[in-house]
């Protein structure tokens, strides 16, 4: 193992333990004492984000799709809590599925809520709540069998049903929900999804996409940034699972 396969798919940030879950969820809940001394070593405050210090950052590399965020056979349930890229807005969006059209899925936006606005994103729960109207809102999506009890949502969109991806994990708190994988995650694993299908639709053949591997690093990098650490017979355990 080495440490860029804990770094993002940007290379930019450091994922959380629940991030490394996602890719790898047979390893335990628990935060091991190496990774939070890591986590000192590595990043560039802490505290208040999980940007890493610049003599670390990396080149931005494909990501590895987990297959749990895919819907089987593309049979997306109704409420499902779903992700996606959007063009037009350049940007992630969060939301749950209204109706299936075809080729088109109606979303209700719901919308980044921060709890601190001295911590970066990056470093706080993503937690999210109904949007009550924004940019995103199509004003063409009227119609009262879209919308639960027939009630417009305050802000629905609709996507490409080959583009939607499923949120992995979260858990639902009263008015918000609170997604257990960085947003910083979701937003580079919706961008490289929606780019891939753009590829595929444009090619008569079907593009096939390599499995894609993490750059072969010299091993001494993780040797070096954990040289006298109390916690290294603890990280070789981890290593050993790979």
């Amino acid at each position: 193992m080495f440490v860029e396969q804990l770094f993002s798919y940007d290379g930019i940030f450091m994922m959380t333990w629940q991030d490394r879950r996602l890719i790898q969820s047979s390893i335990t809940n628990h935060v091991p004492q190496w990774f939070t001394a890591l986590e000192a070593l590595l990043l560039s405050s802490p505290h208040t984000s999980r940007r890493l210090l610049p003599r670390w950052i990396i080149p931005s590399r494909p990501p590895t799709f987990p297959a749990t965020i895919f819907f089987q056979h593309l049979r997306i349930p109704y409420g499902s809590w779903s992700f996606c890229w959007s063009v037009n807005h350049q940007s992630l969006i969060i939301g749950k599925v209204l109706k299936c059209l075809n080729d088109d899925v109606l979303i209700e936006h719901w919308s980044y809520t921060p709890q601190s606005l001295d911590i970066s994103p990056s470093n706080q729960p993503a937690r999210f709540s109904l949007c009550t109207g924004c940019s995103f809102n199509d004003s063409l999506i009227t119609h009262p069998s879209y919308f639960p009890k027939q009630q417009r949502s305050p802000c629905a969109l609709s996507c490409k049903r080959d583009t939607i991806l499923k949120i992995p994990s979260y858990q639902k708190q009263q008015s918000h929900v609170l997604l257990h994988t960085s947003l910083f995650q979701l937003k580079k694993l919706a961008k490289f999804h929606h780019s891939s299908n753009l590829l595929l639709n444009q090619e008569e053949d079907q593009i096939e996409f390599p499995i894609s591997r993490l750059p072969q690093v010299p091993s001494h990098l993780t040797q070096h940034i954990f040289a006298g650490q109390a916690c290294l017979p603890q990280l070789i355990d981890f290593i050993k699972l790979f």
